[in-house]
């Protein structure tokens, strides 16, 4: 292994451990016992009937665009590769899981690497801009009364959706970054750099044809709607943890959550996405050990599942 990538993984569980000793140096466990105590599972199982549903619309999202490229694909080879990655990317650094769906089920897929990265790379813009957005929304609705600018962070985020937005219906605004990726693949053996040059090319083509109008405003309502569902798996858990008294701050912890995964941490986001999560719940009148509660509640519910469907896949769906 590379010493670079030895440093990343180093830096993710000191980041992980940072943000570990913050929360343990604020909890008094006896109080988090006893709020992990009382939980409605009716809640938790409506939220885990809605975080199914999401991966279907994830599916069928990551399906519609790579009919652009192979018409004849069926949702059910779809499937397994995006939630083998999924489930590869909460137990394994690097993103492992985006390379093994770009990497490797092209034949089952009946389309080339550089098809897959483009399709990768238009679901980060989307849910980054779903996020974006319902973060701006949340700044602005609830009543910070304790942080009066935080409406500037809000109105902040709803910016940025612009360009976003600007570069998944234009995708050549990235020609500069492919400039330089193409300068950087130059030094390659002839026979790679061809090979690299045609997934470049494959891949400008699906970013071209996801960004006809049609086509990009089916994958904004299904971006919506998936990460619709993912609120009520938020909120859904919130009603689940009787301690807290005001479960509506999940939706801020929503976005607060996921943003939080950007920061380097171990795989599954130990340590940062529990802290923000929890402090998402504080800032809005919770209570800190009932905020760590649902913290931990929410991770859960969000990391067991797709691992233990990866984990059915390996073991069981390999063999076919």
């Amino acid at each position: 292994m590379r010493t670079s990538k030895i440093l990343q993984i180093g830096l993710g569980f000191l980041t992980a451990g940072f943000f570990l000793w913050l929360i343990s140096r604020q909890t008094n466990y006896h109080q988090l016992v006893n709020s992990l105590a009382h939980v409605s599972y009716i809640w938790l199982v409506m939220a885990l009937i809605c975080y199914g549903l999401e991966y279907v619309l994830r599916i069928s999202r990551w399906k519609m665009m790579l009919l652009t490229q192979n018409p004849i694909l069926n949702w059910r080879s779809c499937s397994t590769p995006l939630l083998l990655s999924y489930a590869i990317n909460a137990v394994l650094p690097f993103r492992a899981g985006d390379a093994i769906r770009c990497f490797s089920f092209n034949a089952r897929l009946g389309v080339g690497s550089g098809v897959l990265l483009a399709t990768i790379f238009a679901e980060r813009i989307l849910d980054f801009l779903i996020v974006l957005f319902f973060f701006g929304i949340a700044l602005s609705v609830f009543n910070f009364k304790s942080l009066p600018f935080i409406n500037i962070g809000g109105f902040s985020a709803l910016s940025i959706c612009i360009p976003l937005i600007a570069i998944l219906l234009f995708p050549k605004l990235i020609s500069p970054l492919l400039f330089i990726i193409r300068q950087a693949i130059a030094i390659l053996p002839s026979k790679h750099r061809a090979k690299f040059s045609l997934a470049i090319e494959n891949g400008i083509a699906t970013l071209e044809d996801l960004s006809k109008s049609r086509t990009m405003a089916s994958l904004i309502v299904l971006s919506l709607a998936l990460w619709a569902l993912e609120g009520c798996v938020f909120l859904f858990a919130a009603k689940a943890s009787a301690a807290l008294v005001h479960p509506e701050a999940a939706l801020l912890a929503l976005p607060v959550g996921t943003l939080a995964t950007l920061i380097p941490s171990t795989p599954g986001y130990i340590g940062t996405f529990d802290y923000f999560v929890s402090l998402s719940l504080q800032i809005l009148g919770n209570t800190n050990a009932a905020s760590l509660a649902y913290a931990m509640i929410i991770h859960a519910t969000l990391l067991i599942p797709p691992v233990l469907l990866g984990a059915a896949y390996l073991l069981f769906g390999v063999k076919r």
